[in-house]
């Protein structure tokens, strides 16, 4: 394998997939709450030879959602939704949305508060 022009070993058989790992240790050193960012989501995984992909993942910790962060500094999310609501309904009556484009922007609206409040794929 060739890597900024020179030639280095690699660990075995590939195809090889990146790993990123200890991503956000900083903010939880930090407090879990430095520029908001909140806590990372965190995997506990444990090398073992016996199981067919080399290894098992013993527990999923959550991290931090939007709306978890949003509270922190005083925003409601029950608040938020509600507005959210009221606007797309006046939308809705003014004809300036579709009632199923109004749904939709509620419910994606909804599901954003509750995603983490780190980049998801």
């Amino acid at each position: 394998m060739k890597l900024g022009g020179r030639t280095t070993s690699t660990a075995g058989p590939g195809p090889y997939q990146p790993g990123f790992f200890l991503m956000g240790a900083y903010q939880d050193i930090m407090g879990n709450m430095h520029h908001l960012l909140g806590r990372v989501n965190e995997v506990h995984v444990f090398l073992d030879p016996d199981e067919e992909s080399g290894y098992y993942i013993e527990e999923v910790i959550e991290g931090t959602s939007i709306a978890s962060v949003l509270d922190m500094v005083q925003y409601d999310e029950k608040a938020l939704v509600q507005s959210i609501k009221k606007q797309t309904e006046s939308a809705i009556s003014d004809e300036q949305l579709k009632p199923s484009e109004g749904m939709r922007l509620l419910a994606d609206y909804t599901k954003g508060l509750r995603d983490q409040t780190y980049l998801s794929l």
